[in-house]
């Protein structure tokens, strides 16, 4: 006789969750039960940041800032925690590495939908973002400079900046990954890609580090 599921493991799917793993039989090597669930959390961990990001972006056009605020709080936190996961691949050895990505033909781990959605959605709060400097008759530099007279809108400000360099870092990351791969299977082609990819820059809000850059420039 079957055991009846808790109430925990009907709500949580425990059953489908750890079944979306490969049995213990189809792995290539022991690591790649690790690789597969570090990758499988990192999806979730980026259905969450979506979510963040739209509501983000929804309560800049309700202009209820406060909640715009805790919203991007919890982007940037996610991504962190997110850095965090992927650091428990380091615990696999460089040759099984190797060996699972060739195992299981990934040539690029870019190819995430998760990552693929928050670059396409991440710049999407920056037009709404204007249009509240717009309304208060301000750029992002007078932002800059006067913060206390625009308080909840100079703390937004600060945390889509925090954004982008979390994105980034996470972006360099998937990048060096790559890069590593591809100069252990000595294709030159790849490691030359990777590195134009390196050289390039990826900004959300290329107006916002323009206005940082003039500040910090000298007189």
């Amino acid at each position: 006789m079957e055991s009846q599921l808790t109430k925990y493991e009907e709500y949580m799917r425990t059953d489908e969750l750890l079944g979306l793993q490969k049995d213990e039989r189809e792995l290539c090597c022991p690591e790649e039960l690790t690789f597969q669930i570090v990758h499988q959390i990192s999806e979730l961990h980026y259905k969450l940041v979506i979510q963040y990001i739209e509501l983000a972006k929804a309560y800049m056009e309700a202009k209820c800032l406060s909640r715009a605020i805790n919203e991007m709080k919890k982007v940037d936190s996610q991504l962190k925690h997110l850095l965090e996961t992927f650091n428990l691949l380091n615990a696999i050895r460089s040759k099984d590495y190797i060996y699972i990505r060739e195992d299981i033909d990934l040539e690029g781990t870019m190819d995430s939908p998760g990552y693929r959605a928050v670059v396409e959605k991440g710049s999407l709060l920056l037009e709404p973002f204007k249009a509240l400097l717009d309304e208060r008759g301000i750029t992002v530099s007078q932002l800059l400079n006067k913060g206390d007279s625009h308080y909840e809108l100079y703390l937004l400000l600060q945390e889509m900046i925090s954004f982008d360099e979390i994105f980034q870092v996470l972006r360099n990351y998937y990048i060096k990954k790559d890069e590593e791969y591809a100069a252990a299977k000595n294709n030159e082609e790849e490691i030359g890609f990777c590195s134009k990819r390196t050289g390039e820059k990826f900004q959300f809000f290329p107006e916002i580090w323009k206005a940082i850059s003039e500040q910090i420039q000298p007189k």
